[in-house]
């Protein structure tokens, strides 16, 4: 394509010819989907072309598609001159992705294990989590759970330090199909 600019001052003329690149499109990142969920994510960047883009998918716009289910997503770009790029991209799905955790932590403040890390828990945004001693008793529950529990008990209100042992967490998701997490994690306190 190309860009003819012309500028004129009194009698005289001057023209500029651009050869403009078409658009391109690069996948950025996705998020799979949970079977029957709209919790995936798609994300494009496009280049070329005059800039201004505008992204255009059939459930939305922004280079970024959020809360959707598994299929073909189509997708239009169009620059500032009008230009248009067209595009699909595939979601797939899975049934169950598991909640992976730190099995250890050690509440120290050092920056290295410090907190109960549950990875993939962004897939489930509508869970609870509680989290039990060897006798059953709750030491901490929340909903959502945001990654910063360091070992305390927080079911009394007290937030004191919990004694090093190993402490076992139910995890409850809200999905059509409720899905429950177990597991558990060895606290290892040092005095702060």
């Amino acid at each position: 394509m190309l860009l003819i600019v012309m500028c004129c001052l009194a009698l005289s003329c001057v023209f500029l010819i651009e050869e403009l690149h078409g658009i391109a499109l690069s996948f950025v990142d996705s998020g799979v989907a949970l079977c029957g969920i709209s919790n995936g994510y798609l994300e494009v960047d496009a280049s070329g072309g005059s800039g201004g883009y505008v992204y255009q998918w059939e459930d939305g716009y922004g280079a970024l598609l959020t809360e959707i289910h598994s299929g073909t997503y189509n997708l239009i770009v169009t620059d500032a001159l009008g230009c248009e790029q067209v595009a699909s991209y595939d979601l797939i799905c899975f049934d169950e992705i598991p909640i992976e955790e730190t099995q250890i932590i050690t509440p120290n403040n050092d920056g290295l294990n410090d907190v109960l890390y549950l990875e993939n828990l962004y897939l489930y945004p509508q869970h609870r989590i509680r989290v039990y001693n060897r006798w059953g008793a709750l030491v901490y529950e929340a909903s959502p759970y945001e990654n910063n529990w360091q070992g305390t008990w927080e079911a009394n209100g007290s937030g004191e330090v919990l004694p090093s042992a190993t402490y076992y967490f139910l995890i409850e998701t809200e999905p059509q199909d409720a899905l429950v997490f177990r597991g558990f994690v060895e606290i290892q306190n040092e005095v702060r």
